[in-house]
């Protein structure tokens, strides 16, 4: 049997043809793939500092017993001790503070503590929260972690019955400070290499009423 020159070529055409575009287009997926972990990669696993300013609502029992919300505001400060302790880079796991702020007003006051439905008192009393708390977490990838936080919430109210906590609630028109153990959560989603979102639910446990803050943060993070 003859094998002419043609016939060669033909067959090698015919083979590029149906080979090379099926191993080009596998190389290039799994190239974009390589491409698309190396771009988001660090995102949160390299997080050493988080700095996290954050807005969202206190919901509280007031003076009058009634259930009621206020505007809260503040700041998250955070530290990752896995990389200073040579732990995997999955796990999230350090100290979590900072300060949430919000303005009570008169017990009857709208959203951020002011015209009130009627004469109360209490017009000038704030609440100051400051989280003492330790956050472990998981990286469920570059872009996403779920965490847990608790400890204890130091908290200052400028007006001690602005609020039903317990005990001091009856220490009248003075302010208090006090230590009330609590628990939350972490919703964090990275966006670019040094910034995300995040969602914190958080509760507050109190002789009295408990108390609850849930904001919305735009976190800042430095590796």
């Amino acid at each position: 049997m003859r094998i002419t020159t043609g016939s060669v070529l033909s067959a090698f055409l015919i083979g590029m043809a149906t080979w090379g575009p099926a191993a080009f287009a596998q190389d290039e997926g799994a190239a974009t793939t390589a491409e698309a972990e190396e771009v988001t990669r660090g995102y949160l696993r390299n997080e050493a500092f988080g700095i996290k300013p954050q807005v969202g609502v206190l919901a509280f029992k007031d003076s009058t017993g009634d259930s009621t919300g206020r505007m809260a505001e503040g700041f998250s400060l955070e530290w990752n001790a896995t990389r200073a302790f040579g732990m995997d880079q999955k796990v999230y796991l350090g100290p979590s503070t900072g300060l949430i702020f919000s303005h009570l007003g008169s017990a009857t006051s709208n959203f951020v503590g002011t015209d009130p439905d009627r004469a109360v008192g209490n017009a000038g009393a704030n609440l100051i929260i400051i989280p003492a708390n330790l956050k472990v977490g998981y990286n469920i990838s570059d872009r996403y972690r779920i965490s847990a936080h608790g400890g204890g919430n130091m908290t200052y109210r400028s007006v001690a019955n602005s609020m039903r906590l317990g005990a001091t609630t009856s220490s009248g028109d003075a302010d208090v400070w006090r230590m009330y153990p609590n628990v939350g959560g972490d919703v964090e989603i990275a966006f670019s290499r040094n910034a995300l979102l995040l969602l914190r639910p958080d509760l507050t446990i109190t002789p009295g009423d408990d108390f609850f803050t849930g904001t919305v943060g735009l976190g800042i993070t430095l590796g």
